[in-house]
């Protein structure tokens, strides 16, 4: 019998050769899946970040009106509630916060606390993030009775900015102005339909 003749085929290095190629193609899709996810998640940064959703601007506003009261209210026992509401517009957001707190003769009052909101924009022009500050137009207007303050409050229940449209709410506001001798908010009761 004749010898054995040895194939010319090297079936190692082909092996070797075809399983260094499955490597390097199975690290290839690797590498490129971790890009995707690395890309997604780089997405959802910049839109927690830059864009929030409605609910995270919402949560956002309600922490900055309980950290307002927090640190304004002097003898703050408890924030017994705290309410946003908002407008189609991004800018005619408006909160209320409703704080127990230790009055000067030791005993518990109740007092509600009215916030506007100011906005953070984003690079785009959208709302990156909103912070509560007191509004001091109703301030002055409840606690003070400055009949300019409450002309301005009238106009924004009549308006429909910063608080929902309410003509029962703008004609009291215009009727304290008016009886303080705002002549402009005489004019605008006079417009009022009854």
């Amino acid at each position: 019998m004749p010898p054995k003749q040895k194939s010319n085929l090297p079936w190692k290095r082909v092996a070797i050769s075809i399983t260094v190629l499955l490597a390097l193609a199975a690290y290839g899709f690797y590498q490129k899946r971790k890009g995707w996810r690395e890309e997604r998640e780089e997405l959802a940064w910049y839109n927690q970040e830059e864009n929030p959703s409605l609910a995270t601007l919402r949560t956002n506003g309600l922490n900055s009106i309980y950290e307002d009261c927090s640190n304004e209210v002097v003898g703050l026992q408890r924030i017994v509630k705290v309410h946003i509401e908002y407008d189609e517009k991004d800018s005619n957001w408006w909160g209320k916060a409703t704080c127990e707190f230790v009055n000067k003769v030791g005993g518990v009052e109740r007092k509600d606390r009215w916030y506007l909101f100011g906005i953070i924009t984003n690079s785009t022009g959208g709302i990156k993030n909103i912070y509560a500050h007191e509004d001091y137009d109703r301030f002055e207007s409840d606690e003070l009775g400055n009949p300019d303050a409450e002309y301005k409050m009238g106009m924004r229940y009549l308006k429909r900015s910063y608080a929902p449209q309410d003509l029962s709410e703008a004609r009291r506001y215009f009727e304290k102005a008016a009886a303080q001798g705002n002549r402009a908010a005489a004019n605008q009761l006079n417009n009022l339909p009854p």
